[in-house]
């Protein structure tokens, strides 16, 4: 019942390579109704991340004086992804629920018919 914030968030993701051999489809198929069925709501995630920062002793600001939030993954993912020389632009934007937006007006009469299948490159090329 979560309200999406545009039509291109509602995706789907495929899973890097690394969470399937640590066995995560095997814990999500594992939990029945919900994967985290502690979480009824986006605030208690946003608030997760202050605190377990603060026990890291992790700065809130970065070294561009940026402050950290749960968001910062995201960008961090984007970034790094964009820094590869063969990531599809395109195909990222999908990912990350972007308006494709490489042929300008043309997008809003291209429906995005990629196979997920194909979008497992740009998953598997993130490194940590």
């Amino acid at each position: 019942n979560q309200k999406l914030k545009t039509d291109n968030a509602k995706r789907k993701i495929p899973l890097h390579q690394h969470l399937i051999d640590a066995g995560f489809i095997d814990y999500v198929n594992g939990c029945g109704e919900r994967v985290f069925d502690e979480i009824t709501n986006a605030n208690q995630v946003t608030a997760w991340m202050p605190r377990n920062m603060e026990k890291l002793n992790i700065p809130r600001m970065n070294e561009l004086d940026h402050m950290r939030s749960f968001h910062s993954i995201r960008h961090t993912f984007i970034t790094k992804c964009m820094s590869e020389p063969d990531v599809n632009v395109n195909l990222l934007q999908q990912i990350v629920g972007h308006e494709i937006s490489s042929f300008g007006i043309t997008s809003n009469y291209t429906h995005k018919v990629t196979d997920i299948k194909s979008l497992i490159p740009i998953i598997d090329a993130f490194e940590v």
